[in-house]
């Protein structure tokens, strides 16, 4: 989903600096400099995703956005991992959500709850590429799915 939206952006590059070029050549290059350093950067943040997936180590659970956003969850405050949930959940006072554009398939509940930016943090939504593999790897530990 992040790929299209990349693909997009350089579309909208190409559009606006055409566009542009034929009346205000300086701030058409200007423009271009500044969309094209947004869609590298874009990229990188695409290909984050890969460098850096979630992670279950000793003691605790590394949650992460890419390279924009890591939370570490002691596992022992890991209450239950959810595969459904209500409606709207994801969005819920207390819950961050690390999925940027698609929708979450895990919903990790903690307590006591974790200090985050905006609060303390109850819940956290995640997408995972193989979620049986996780699951499989926090019920070997003693969490429970729900």
């Amino acid at each position: 989903m992040l790929s299209v939206f990349a693909a997009l952006a350089v579309i909208e590059l190409l559009v606006v600096h055409l566009f542009l070029s034929l009346s205000w050549p300086a701030l058409a290059w200007v423009l271009t400099l500044a969309t094209a350093a947004s869609v590298i950067w874009l990229v990188r943040f695409i290909t984050s995703f890969k460098r850096c997936p979630h992670m279950i180590e000793a003691d605790h659970l590394r949650l992460r956005m890419g390279s924009l956003r890591t939370i570490d969850v002691p596992l022992a405050q890991v209450t239950q991992v959810r595969r459904q949930w209500e409606s709207g959940a994801e969005k819920s006072p207390g819950t961050t959500n690390l999925v940027p554009i698609a929708f979450p398939n895990r919903l990790v509940d903690v307590d006591p709850p974790i200090v985050g930016r905006r609060g303390p943090i109850r819940s956290i939504a995640i997408r995972l590429d193989e979620p049986a593999a996780f699951d499989a790897a926090l019920s070997s530990r003693g969490i429970l799915l729900v």
